[in-house]
């Protein structure tokens, strides 16, 4: 996929507004529900479900791109692409880290 080539289909949009809405519920999960709570299973399990998104964005993005051969070759990366995943990659990462619990205090 070359950036700035993808036409926009009006017929489409209810895709976005889908995707746009479960973005905006993790975004409250993070920022709300979490903060509300010190309970380590609650963060494992909802960063789990959480991760579970990541990695199916991630499989979309190499779709997006041709492929995970493409995807995995940085040497042609536009900065579109460094930019996708330099913003993904960090939060997906802390996700992981919280699921397996590495960095919660031991009691």
């Amino acid at each position: 996929m070359t950036p700035g080539t993808v036409n926009f289909a009006p017929e489409m949009m209810f895709l976005h507004i889908e995707l746009g809405g479960a973005w905006l519920y993790f975004a409250f999960v993070e920022a709300v529900v979490l903060r509300l709570t010190d309970d380590e299973r609650s963060w494992r399990f909802l960063c789990a479900g959480m991760l579970l998104s990541d990695l199916a964005w991630c499989h979309s993005a190499a779709q997006a791109v041709g492929g995970w051969r493409i995807c995995c070759d940085t040497s042609i990366w536009s900065v579109e692409y460094h930019f996708m995943f330099w913003t993904s990659a960090p939060i997906a990462v802390m996700r992981l880290l919280i699921v397996f619990g590495i960095g919660f205090n031991q009691r």
